[in-house]
């Protein structure tokens, strides 16, 4: 099925004449910085690469560097059950393996704009992070809060160097992200520790197929009830299919 005719029937919703909070961004000429962070609630030696991402959020790097957690749901059966772990994020970190060519998964893993990066415990700033390059893509990206746990986000994008075919798939990603979680865990290797968590991936959407003049317009309705908007975020992804490479990012916060 066609990803942009996919999305059809969210499209259709909005044309309700409701109110709605709204927020919008646009990304710029540099190409920012994206770190993944590959964790689990399960996993003892993962608190503390949660801490060093959650650091990112306080140092305000977000318009330069964004960072995202996923929470892989291997661990699940070894005695704690991460109620934010998807096979979604593992099948995310299995991708980045086969781009990278690495031999096995780990967590913690941190991952710099598509490499793996293992010197993460010894950059505590951001800008230290930041790996500056011209962007290879144009994001626009729109919020709207309609009602309570209903969350829509309309975004366009525009690679000017992909037209026709016979060129790599290129893809777009949206992530809903949640800062200021806590969990006190009963169970497992993180048994009687109250672990806090910043950029965890929520929700996660494609990948959406870019058309043959490497564009999409498209929207996608979250409806979540229990997220926190006051603590939540919106990023649109857009990188090549097979290897990954990112071309560009974009996070916006959800509207008060």
């Amino acid at each position: 099925m066609n990803p942009i005719w996919a999305i059809a029937p969210a499209l259709l919703s909005l044309a309700q004449p409701l109110a709605a909070a709204e927020c919008s961004a646009t990304s710029g000429r540099e190409r920012v910085t994206l770190v993944e962070l590959f964790t689990s609630e399960g996993c003892n030696s993962c608190p503390p690469a949660d801490r060093w991402l959650s650091s990112l959020i306080r140092a305000k790097s977000s318009g330069t560097v964004i960072p995202l957690a996923y929470h892989v749901d291997y661990w699940d059966s070894l005695g704690w059950r991460d109620r934010f772990a998807k096979p979604a994020f593992t099948a995310r970190q299995e991708a980045r393996q086969r781009a990278g060519r690495w031999s096995f998964l780990y967590t913690p893993q941190v991952v710099l704009n598509g490499a793996d990066f293992r010197e993460w415990r010894g950059t505590t700033d951001p800008a230290h992070l930041a790996r500056p390059a011209p962007a290879r893509a144009e994001i626009s990206l729109r919020t709207e809060s309609r009602s309570p746990g209903a969350i829509t986000a309309h975004v366009e994008v525009r690679v000017p160097e992909v037209s026709g075919p016979g060129r790599e798939g290129t893809v777009l990603h949206l992530a809903l992200v949640e800062n200021g979680l806590v969990s006190e865990v009963s169970a497992g290797e993180n048994a009687g520790r109250r672990l806090e968590h910043s950029a965890v991936v929520r929700d996660w959407v494609g990948p959406l197929a870019l058309d043959g003049q490497g564009r999409i317009s498209a929207a996608h309705e979250f409806r979540r009830n229990d997220i926190d908007t006051r603590q939540a975020s919106l990023v649109a992804i857009v990188e090549t299919a097979n290897r990954l490479e990112l071309l560009q990012a974009l996070r916006l916060d959800i509207c008060p």
